[in-house]
């Protein structure tokens, strides 16, 4: 909750709008600017400094898309009782990687 409250403050200083009041584009501009940011902090940081509010809001966000319904069958690639192991198959560039093992 406090990172969503930073997250507001940030659009706030930044574009004197809370998130939501951005438009589509504000938002992805903004958040394409604090994912460069959490990367800086991440590389200078110290070890005792905790995680960069944003990447912990990313991975929480990715992790929750990939283990919904849509991320597992129309994200990635969904085999719900697999085959055999295969642990070498052919890879073509751009498709979806598998929801299961």
């Amino acid at each position: 909750m406090k990172g969503m409250e930073e997250l507001n403050a940030a659009s706030k200083n930044h574009h004197n709008k809370t998130f939501m009041e951005s438009t589509p584009e504000e938002r992805t501009a903004f958040l394409t600017e604090l994912d460069k940011e959490a990367k800086e902090y991440q590389k200078n940081k110290k070890k005792e400094d905790p995680t960069h509010y944003f990447t912990m809001m990313k991975q929480l966000t990715l992790s929750g898309l990939f283990t919904s319904k849509i991320g597992a069958t129309e994200v990635l690639r969904y085999v719900a009782v697999p085959g055999k192991y295969e642990g070498c198959v052919p890879y073509t560039k751009g498709e979806k990687a598998w929801a299961t093992s």
